[in-house]
């Protein structure tokens, strides 16, 4: 997830395009990524709020479509393919099987993380499992003996990534 294997061409331009703009008149971004539409259309039907959908984005790829993991992992949200079809049958999400596809990628990713929430309850949970691995997760929880908080998170990267994608969602909070 944190090392990616770009495409540099295109996922450069794309973060040239992603260049924060401010309106002179809000003060406020005007643009996150290329792909704020997708994400607010993704964020009104699920729920999820479109800038933590962003922050997931942001961390996971860079706004890069065409970004690979080392472990596998594809597209936008960095979806595993045994996921990503799981996610799509469980929630009805029409496709031809790109998940590399930017819309489908969103979408897919978004429903996984609205599965993450409600199974786990907190967003941080939730972001760790994203991250982690939900079967991670749900052992680290039993370890310690209280599933309602993730007291202490094993995995260094997991640790890092819950904490930059928060951040990352109070700043495009903030800005946007």
């Amino acid at each position: 997830s944190l090392a990616m294997l770009f495409t540099m061409s295109k996922c450069e331009s794309v973060t040239k395009m992603c260049k924060c703009r401010k309106d002179l008149a809000t003060e406020k971004i005007c643009v996150i990524s290329p792909y704020d539409e997708v994400m607010k259309s993704v964020s009104r039907e699920s729920g999820i709020d479109w800038r933590l959908l962003s922050a997931i984005a942001r961390t996971e790829s860079n706004f890069c479509a065409e970004a690979v993991s080392k472990r596998g992992a594809m597209g936008l949200m960095q979806l595993k393919e045994e996921t990503a079809f799981w996610c799509m049958e469980k929630y009805n999400i029409l496709s031809d099987g790109d998940i590399m596809d930017p819309e489908i990628n969103i979408r897919t990713g978004c429903a996984y993380m609205r599965y993450l929430l409600d199974k786990f309850g907190k967003k941080e949970i939730a972001l760790a499992a994203y991250n982690a691995g939900e079967g991670n997760v749900t052992s680290w929880l039993e370890d310690q003996n209280d599933k309602t908080q993730l007291k202490t998170i094993p995995f260094e990267e997991t640790r890092k990534y819950v904490e930059l994608v928060l951040k990352r969602e109070k700043i495009y909070n903030y800005l946007y």
